[in-house]
């Protein structure tokens, strides 16, 4: 038989293999049992097809060359995570090994330099490019995501509004009563707290050369900075809902310190008192900056010394653990510079998954993939007693 329609063949059977997988795609689900069968039976026939081929093209007559480049098969299925990660990018290969890495149905992850990528300007690719050099890009170190080591609570439900009764009563005392005296009635006050996720976006551009030519681990590292970017705004999202209705338990008396005894008042602050019982989820939060001011005061010794306890953070300030993030409030006026308080009392609600769309069309003119990236969610402050800050003096 002719290699022409060898490869001819061997496209046939690319094509159906695609269609399969195509059409579960389409579906938003995995091959079935049926489907895998013949996923199976496809991959070996063109591995047949291709070692008939290459037997061809040795005998002692060939034909003239011909291209030799047929659709890709999609070869990641039970691969590791940087080469599934990598044909999802370059080929929309979404296998079901990469959604178990990614979890869920759609492929998720647990995210502004407005610029596409390429191989032509250093800074948005091109260092990927040239061989010769160590193959990893070296990650910037930046904050991790805060709202499960805090112990926020998570807040279950369906659709884009879950309304949360808490307790809104601030007595519920016992009435003396006389004998034969009429019973006191009383009933708790319930309140309702509405969560309405929001959606958080981003893109990012890629040239097909530099998918095609970079190799300095560049995917996974994109799925490490965006995960990372995420990490981030949730931690700016869980700080202002505090910032908006925690307590303020204290406000220090300057503007551009703290001072000796003042964190005591906020530890110590009857407000939090009730709460404190459930120490983990009771913690500081602080920029890290804050907490080295904080760990310097001094008296006729050091007052502030930190013990390391394991747990969630090597850090402690007056025995309960303490976490930083840039998004805490500086030491300067009007700041909210220390958090502290029962996160357990913040609710916490998230759509399933972080939603990553790799799109080839939009910029096929331009040689581009877009990937666009979403995620929704929603912080709310179900009991402000349990939760606060402290302020700089304005």
């Amino acid at each position: 038989m002719k290699i022409r329609e060898l490869l001819d063949q061997k496209s046939a059977k690319v094509e159906e293999a695609r269609a399969l997988n195509e059409k579960a795609e389409a579906e938003s689900r995995d091959l079935t049992a049926d489907e895998n069968t013949q996923w199976a039976k496809l991959q070996g026939e063109i591995e047949a097809l291709d070692n008939r081929i290459e037997r061809a093209r040795t005998l002692p007559a060939p034909e003239p060359q011909v291209p030799t480049q047929a659709p890709a098969v999609i070869e990641t299925r039970g691969d590791n995570f940087e080469k599934m990660f990598k044909a999802y990018l370059r080929d929309n290969d979404i296998s079901s090994e990469l959604r178990q890495f990614m979890g869920g149905d759609g492929v998720t992850f647990r995210a502004s330099n407005n610029t596409d990528m390429n191989i032509t300007t250093a800074a948005d690719g091109g260092y990927a490019v040239p061989t010769g050099f160590y193959n990893q890009v070296i990650a910037k170190r930046s904050e991790i995501s805060l709202p499960e080591r805090l112990g926020v609570r998570r807040i279950p439900g369906i659709g884009t509004t879950v309304n949360v009764p808490y307790d809104n009563e601030t007595d519920g005392e016992f009435i003396s009563t006389s004998e034969a005296g009429t019973f006191d009635q009383d009933a708790p006050a319930i309140g309702q707290a509405a969560m309405t996720l929001v959606k958080y976006t981003k893109y990012i551009t890629l040239s097909v050369e530099l998918l095609n030519d970079e190799d300095a681990g560049l995917m996974p590292f994109l799925a490490d900075w965006v995960s990372r970017g995420q990490a981030k705004t949730m931690n700016n999202l869980l700080l202002t809902e505090v910032n908006t209705n925690g307590t303020s338990f204290k406000t220090f008396a300057a503007t551009n310190s703290i001072a000796a005894g003042e964190v005591e008042s906020i530890y110590m602050n009857d407000t939090v008192a009730d709460y404190l019982d459930d120490a983990g989820s009771v913690a500081w939060v602080m920029k890290a900056s804050t907490f080295g001011s904080i760990i310097s005061l001094t008296g006729n010794s050091r007052l502030y010394l930190p013990q390391v306890q394991g747990g969630t953070s090597p850090f402690n300030l007056l025995g309960y653990p303490a976490f930083f993030s840039t998004k805490a409030g500086s030491v300067a006026t009007s700041g909210k510079s220390v958090y502290f308080g029962n996160w357990n009392f913040v609710g916490w609600r998230e759509a399933p998954g972080f939603t990553m769309l790799r799109d080839p069309y939009s910029a096929a003119s331009t040689g581009q993939v877009k990937l666009w990236m979403y995620f929704r969610t929603v912080f709310k402050v179900l009991q402000p007693s349990a939760i606060g800050y402290g302020v700089q003096s304005s």
